[in-house]
């Protein structure tokens, strides 16, 4: 039987809370044995497989893609209001 396995090995930016999920991760499905002469049943089976690494992988960076965006969201939310609050400061000098 043959292995198909994906493997990867994120960096999440810091500040991002992370515990409930792993940053490093290997994907596995087998593929089934196939006898050496039916080669279209082996590329049936393969292409499920790939078709099913695909889907968990997706999944998974799904989750990853929404953890980090809500903190770069809450990153880029209080960096405009920083900037708003700089902007404000700065035309109550003008005006004075």
């Amino acid at each position: 039987m043959t292995t198909l396995t994906v493997r990867y090995d994120l960096k999440p930016p810091s500040g991002v809370d992370t515990r409930a999920m792993q940053a490093c991760k290997e994907i596995s499905t087998e593929i089934a044995a196939v006898g050496p002469k039916n080669q279209s049943q082996y590329y049936a089976e393969l292409r499920r497989a790939v078709l099913q690494v695909k889907d968990t992988l997706g999944g998974e960076l799904t989750q990853w893609r929404d953890v980090v965006g809500k903190a770069e969201i809450s990153k880029e939310t209080k960096k405009s209001f920083k900037e708003e609050d700089d902007e404000e400061e700065d035309d109550d000098e003008a005006d004075a």
